[in-house]
């Protein structure tokens, strides 16, 4: 039996590893490539993967129909996903090639910001600012955008994929375009230095969460939802802003929106303000998610765990 686990994790190792020099492959040569053909050779690889990959398929289908109810017919769910999909190709394709054409002398051109007002005045609280978002529009382009909106990386908070070659090459990728990645294991200490030096966070919130999480509604379910970014304001004082971008037509130009702080009125009980103030920001990404509903990630499986609360800790 030892012998066989042996095997199967060597194997493991390997495909990993294949999997990493394709990945790696697939960057270089993007990044050689002109941006147009770049998004040609994306969509049409897109369109492929949403005609064979059934099982993902079936999981944005579920997820329409819970979402949407009767609301969408089969035929406007099913061009949903597929412009899902062709989306997820444009984010991939700016994630590999903004880097490279967005710099500090240019970004002016190709970003246009919106509400950078409300974040330059929350920071003159000297708390730090909790930038929260989910994986609506191009959120791949925000790392990019604060570096140039603030002269700073913006520390996002990431998990580690399963693939340990692949993370690496992500997690390269996104600090090259100006991020600092916190990955979730034992993140609490350098996420509090991050506020206590002034400086930004980010956290998405729209994925299901396994350990420690708060139910809130999400398009009329509950859904397993981080309680960090909460948490973390209501015990540092730190301001939320929500924070999101997009593509915008003709050219190579993107959209960023930042939004006063969010407010809630404060119980005194911290269960219920995380709630509340979890709550208020998840439906800021659902009515987002509601003017673009192809621009979100529809086949992740957000609905399927239920609470595992078990402290007011981030």
């Amino acid at each position: 039996m030892g012998r066989f686990n042996k095997k199967r994790k060597k194997r493991s190792t390997i495909i990993d590893y294949v999997l990493y020099l394709a990945v790696k492959a697939c960057v270089a040569v993007f990044r050689l490539m002109p941006l147009n053909v770049c998004m040609g050779l994306g969509r049409f690889l897109a369109y492929g993967g949403y005609l064979v990959d059934r099982r993902r398929r079936r999981i944005a289908e579920e997820n329409l129909r819970n979402a949407y109810g009767k609301n969408l017919s089969d035929a406007q769910i099913q061009e949903i996903i597929r412009r899902s999909y062709l989306h997820l190709a444009s984010v991939g394709v700016d994630f590999i090639k903004l880097p490279r054409i967005v710099n500090s002398n240019n970004w002016r051109n190709h970003i246009e910001v919106e509400g950078l007002e409300f974040a330059k005045k929350a920071r003159e609280e000297g708390k730090g600012i909790i930038f929260v978002t989910g994986h609506v529009g191009n959120w791949e382009v925000l790392g990019c955008a604060m570096e140039f909106l603030f002269h700073q990386p913006v520390h996002s908070i990431a998990k580690h994929m399963e693939n340990p070659f692949n993370d690496r090459l992500v997690t390269q990728l996104r600090e090259d375009g100006g991020q600092k990645i916190i990955f979730t294991e034992n993140s609490a200490r350098a996420i509090l230095r991050v506020l206590k030096n002034n400086q930004l966070l980010g956290i998405l919130i729209d994925q299901n969460v396994r350990d420690n999480n708060i139910l809130v509604d999400f398009f009329g379910q509950k859904a397993a939802t981080t309680r960090s970014a909460a948490t973390l304001s209501l015990k540092t004082g730190a301001p939320v802003i929500m924070l999101f971008a997009r593509r915008l037509e003709g050219g190579y130009k993107f959209k960023v929106s930042l939004s006063e702080p969010v407010q809630i009125e404060k119980t005194g009980d911290l269960e219920k303000d995380i709630f509340n103030l979890t709550q208020r920001c998840t439906s800021i990404i659902e009515s987002r998610i509601r003017e673009h509903p192809h621009e979100w990630l529809w086949i992740h499986r957000r609905w399927k765990l239920k609470s595992t609360a078990v402290s007011s800790n981030p």
